[in-house]
């Protein structure tokens, strides 16, 4: 099966929050040089972070988990992914060394975890890091880049949102530019033109509602797709009653914004 690399990272924090509670704060990144679409099955992916991050939220208070997928070179179509959790925070246990080593090397009444995992330690941080490799699916030009040339406006104050949505689009041949909030996004369209704006609802200084019912004064044609994380009858009513075209619920996949995008580009 081919699945998005983004949408499963995407799907991380508000899973491990669910898992962990949020005595820690968990962040991610995802390198921009590895590939969105890859073959095979993400439970490796997940079960191997989910396994490490439960192991570091016990032992810290108030703490951060940072989650890193970096690209660590493709070969043959098959790509090695580099994932590195860290964890900085005041400590639980004094013996910290001595938990990572036990967590490591699990005792022969443990199920040996099929990933191997390596950990360092500093004074106020511990680093686990391990490898996994994945296939990339074989596409033609055509398929990898179908919206190739055209330019869309993000406006999306979430930085890790707005670096999810422009990974999903620019691997599907689009330019983009990102403003993060609603009147930078009227002064963009003022100036410079775009084949179709993703505009979150929630934004500082002028919220997404406002922003889309200024942009149709002067501007009736363009798409507009708003981003909401509300199932709210009213608030998805009143984004449609501003001129937006389509309410977009996060979290968004790769999939309905592909569909969406195929609609109106």
């Amino acid at each position: 099966m081919t699945f998005s690399l983004r949408e499963v990272c995407q799907q991380l924090i508000p899973g491990l929050h669910a898992l962990l509670g949020d005595k820690n704060l968990i962040t991610v990144s995802v390198d921009v040089q590895l590939p969105d679409a890859l073959v095979g099955i993400p439970d490796a992916l997940i079960v191997n972070v989910q396994r490490v991050c439960t192991f570091l939220n016990e032992l810290l208070i108030n703490g951060i988990i940072t989650i890193e997928l970096i690209h660590r070179g493709t070969r043959d179509r098959c790509s090695s992914i580099g994932v590195e959790v860290s964890a900085r925070g005041m400590r639980t246990d004094e013996d910290a060394d001595v938990l990572v080593q036990s967590f490591l090397n699990p005792s022969h009444t443990d199920a040996k975890p099929a990933t191997t995992l390596h950990a360092t330690l500093a004074p106020d941080v511990i680093h686990i890091d391990f490898k996994l490799d994945y296939e990339t699916p074989v596409v033609s030009e055509a398929q990898h880049q179908p919206f190739h040339n055209r330019t869309i406006l993000i406006a999306e104050d979430n930085a890790i949102n707005a670096m999810v949505f422009s990974s999903f689009v620019e691997e599907w041949g689009c330019r983009v530019d990102i403003v993060h909030d609603g009147l930078a996004a009227i002064n963009w369209l003022k100036d410079r033109s775009a084949d179709l704006v993703l505009m979150d609802i929630h934004m500082p200084q002028l919220d997404g509602i406002s922003a889309i019912s200024q942009i149709r004064k002067f501007n009736r044609d363009i798409p507009i797709l708003a981003l909401t994380a509300s199932t709210m009858e009213d608030d998805l009513r009143a984004s449609l009653q501003a001129g937006a075209n389509e309410n977009l619920l996060k979290p968004v996949s790769s999939s309905v914004l592909f569909t969406l995008l195929s609609r109106y580009l």
